[in-house]
Parts: structure tokens; sequence; C-alpha cells
């Protein structure tokens, strides 16, 4: 009897056996219909016909053959696969520098997500594109490992917004950032008195940053402190994702100024 990871390759292996699958899926089809669905010789489509029906996942019908149970389950198990691991290979220039324990999203769910990416002519690609972002949503939620100075400024720009609100969850690095004599602290702590911006400080590692900036979702890496890549989306599953990931750093977290008067 063949073993699970034998049948898995079976498939993986023969893009035929796949295609007659999905072709099926949408009804029943002669070895006709599939030959000219799939493009291949009539040889190639008849074998793999044969092997399907030996496994049970295809069967005869009036109409030519249809999709067994087992094979509907087959084939959304295999797409599912085979799309887990396309979105990994798009993925790759950022999961690369993700700690693989500490990063809990389908990564099914970011196959629409575009890619920003450090290089040699814009090794700040990422901060600028987090900026831009910043700079045009009024209502900002972040978990941020690091502090960099361009996107305060951004958020600074909009200082006079009524909407703007923006809360961030830090680590105890960044917040003593934030309550030191510097023009970043004192930009911070105007918008921080004028209660349009929160900033909470968590003991919690974070291994990578987060933001909701309105519909958009932003995820980030570095390394040591640069970037090294952003991933953007919209999708439902990543901000429910995203909220979730902020709401729970901020359970653990306190205010700025609690965190400052126990431990500066």
């Amino acid at each position: 009897m063949d073993t699970q990871r034998e049948l898995a390759a079976d498939l993986v292996r023969s893009p035929a056996r796949i295609g007659i699958l999905r072709h099926l899926r949408d009804g029943p089809a002669t070895r006709y219909d599939l030959r000219d669905a799939l493009d291949c010789s009539r040889t190639t489509v008849d074998r793999n016909i044969e092997t399907l029906r030996e496994k049970g996942w295809i069967a005869d019908s009036v109409d030519g053959y249809e999709l067994t149970t087992s094979g509907e389950i087959v084939l959304e198990e295999m797409s599912g696969y085979l799309e887990t691991v396309g979105a990994a290979a798009r993925l790759q220039p950022i999961l690369r520098w993700m700690p693989p324990e500490a990063f809990d999203l389908d990564v099914r769910h970011l196959r629409e997500a575009e890619v920003v990416v450090a290089t040699e002519s814009r090794p700040m690609a990422m901060v600028d594109r987090h900026a831009q972002a910043v700079e045009s949503s009024p209502e900002i939620r972040m978990v941020t490992p690091v502090f960099s100075p361009q996107p305060l400024e951004a958020q600074y720009r909009n200082f006079d917004l009524p909407e703007l609100d923006i809360e961030v969850v830090v680590p105890p690095t960044v917040a003593s950032t934030f309550v030191s004599d510097s023009p970043a602290a004192d930009r911070l702590a105007e918008m921080r008195e004028a209660g349009a911006a929160e900033i909470f400080v968590t003991d919690e590692p974070i291994p990578y940053f987060v933001g909701l900036l309105g519909d958009l979702v932003q995820i980030g890496v570095d390394e040591d402190g640069q970037p090294r890549g952003l991933l953007e989306s919209e999708a439902d599953p990543v901000c429910e994702w995203a909220v979730e990931k902020f709401e729970s750093y901020k359970r653990t977290a306190e205010p700025l100024e609690r965190w400052a008067d126990t431990e500066m």
C-alpha cells in the first residue's frame, strides 16, 4: 500500500494528475475533454487516468470520469500544500529573517502580499515605505522592536489632524529613547500630551514589527536593528491576525509614564 509520503510525491511529480483532478472538480469530463484541457498526449492522459482510478480518486461516470469524495479531499489538501510552498518561496526574502517559532500566521494568507526588501542601493527601502504609510493613515497601531526617527517625523507632520490616533507597544530599550533628552522624545511627548499618541512598554520579546495603518497591515523584519524587509497586505485574515497580535502585546504592557516612574 502506498504511504502518505509516496502518494503526495506521486502528485507533486505529476502536473498531469493534478491537472486532471482540478479539471474534474468543475464536473465530469471525457478522455478527450481532459486531453484538450491539459494539452497532453493521449498516452499521458490515459496513463494518469488509470493511476487515479486505481487510487480511487476518480471514477467512471455516464459523462466520462468524475472526482470521488477522496479525490476532492486529496485535491484540496494538495492545492493547499502547493499554495503554501509557493507563498513561502515568494516570501523567502522576508521569511529568512523571521524566527520560525515566533511567526504564527499562515503564509497562504500572504500570497497577495507586497514584498519590500532592503538593497544595496536602497538599504532603508522598508523604512521609507513604512513612513509613507504612516503619513497617510491617521489611525495607527504598532508593535515594534526598534525605533526609527523617520516614521515618527511622518506621524508628527499629521499632528494637527483631529482624528490622529496612535498606539505603539515597544520594549524597554525603545522606551528609554522615548523618555530621554532628545528631539524625538520631545516630539513624542508633545503628541502624547495632546492625546494623539499612547505608548506602552512590554517585557515580552518582540521578534518582528507589526503595524496596523487603517486597513493596511505591515510586517517588518530586521537584523540587529538593521531593516531587512517588509510585507504589506490588506487581506482580512492578515488584518485579524494583526489585531490579535497587537492586542495580545498591549495586554502585557504598561503605559510609558508608569514604566518610567518605576524604571528610570
